[in-house]
Formats: structure tokens, C-alpha cells, sequence
């Protein structure tokens, strides 16, 4: 299964991560003809489908269809589920706290993952105690060839402001680089990720704004 997901319409009540018997809300999904909202819902069983709103919100015992051949639940409850649906959240819902950091700056979830919590713990294993999802290349998508479980101290190190960047043949974190320039470690990111050439994100002064005083 393959949906689109779309930003919140207009008027529309947000379900996500609300739940309806057994269903979990993720995100808005394509409309119908007649604008009704659909949404992305995760079953506890680990299936992935879309329903109607008003549908969701109607009295009776939601789920994708499992409960009438008794398939087991219990996913929900577990480190990886959890760790999908954040991943989820913070790429796709941009209400959430964590978009712009995320969604925000284009970061995606690999279709596979995106429709099915399945496909994403075959592909990943259980999570190890202590750890939690991570990308390899922090520029990069969530998918399986750019994820893994690392600790916290792995995580530290991968962080955007410790990759290693070479101006005029010195080589420095971007923590390190931003110290000496009297820059925010972010800012200097965003322009080194932005901005071409290199130079003009290491030599361009820092705007300080200032409060302006009323005549006394």
C-alpha cells in the first residue's frame, strides 16, 4: 500500500497519534472528491492503512481488519514502534516540534518504512537496550541503507556540528570552526550547507541586532 501524505487541511480536526479501538493516527493522507480528510493509521498489529476521519470517530472497534481473524497484538508497546512513529512524525507533521529540524530541511522516510512498520523492523532488528534510531549521514533520508541503532555517544559524535570541514587546508568540527568565528555552530551548519561557495559562509560577519532606544 502507498499513500501521499499531505500537510493538515484547513478546519481540519488533527487526529494524529490519537487512538480509535485499535488504530494508531499518524498523519493526513490524500482527500477524496468531496475533501473529506483521510488519514495514515498504524494497527496494533503492525499493519498500515488508510481511513476516513469521520469514519476513525465513529463508536465500534477500529482496526485494519485483524480483529475477525485474531491476529496477535502487542506492537505498540515496543522501543521500535515507537521509534517509527516519531520518525514518522517529525518528517511528515509539521505542527510537530522536531519538523524543522526534520521534514523541515527535506529530510523523508523511505516509502517502504513510511507505509509499513513491518518492512521497517525486518529491515532494522530490534533495538538494543540503551540505543535508539539513528542516521548515518545527517543529511541523508531515513532508509535502510542510511540507519541504525547507536548509543548515546555515538549519536554525540554523529551530530551535524562535529563533521569535519577543511578551509584553507585546516581541517576542524564545525563546533570547533564556529569558536574561532564567534558563530552559532547551527548557523555556521546551515550556511555551510546552504551557501556557495564555502568562503562566503566562513568570512561574511554575523549581523548583531540591536535593540533600538526611543529619544528621552
Amino acid at each position: 500500500m502507498s499513500c501521499r501524505i499531505i500537510p493538515l487541511p484547513k478546519r481540519a480536526h488533527d487526529l494524529s497519534l490519537q487512538i480509535f479501538g485499535k488504530l494508531v493516527v499518524i498523519a493526513p493522507a490524500e482527500l477524496d472528491k468531496r475533501r473529506s480528510a483521510w488519514w495514515l493509521c498504524v494497527c496494533h498489529c503492525g499493519n498500515v492503512v488508510v481511513r476516513k476521519g469521520q469514519d476513525i470517530k465513529k463508536p465500534g472497534v477500529h482496526s485494519c481488519g485483524c480483529i475477525s481473524t485474531r491476529a496477535k497484538h502487542g506492537a505498540t508497546g515496543s522501543k521500535e514502534f515507537k521509534a517509527w512513529i516519531d520518525m514518522i512524525r517529525r518528517c511528515t507533521i509539521d505542527a510537530n516540534k522536531r519538523f524543522p529540524a526534520y521534514g523541515g530541511r527535506g529530510i523523508t522516510v523511505c516509502e517502504s518504512w513510511l507505509t509499513s512498520f513491518e518492512t521497517f523492523y525486518q529491515d532494522m532488528g530490534p533495538c538494543p537496550d540503551g540505543y535508539s534510531l539513528d542516521r548515518v549521514d545527517n543529511n541523508g533520508n531515513y532508509c535502510p541503507d542510511n540507519c541504525r541503532w547507536a548509543s548515546k555517544h555515538e549519536q554525540s559524535n554523529n551530530k551535524r556540528t562535529n563533521k569535519t570541514i577543511t578551509y584553507k587546508g585546516e581541517t576542524r568540527t564545525i563546533a570547533q570552526w564556529a569558536r574561532e568565528l564567534n558563530i552559532g555552530p547551527e548557523t555556521l551548519s546551515y550556511r555551510i550547507m546552504r551557501w556557495r561557495p564555502i568562503e562566503r559562509a566562513f568570512e561574511t560577519p554575523v549581523q548583531k541586532h540591536t535593540r533600538s532606544s526611543s529619544a528621552p
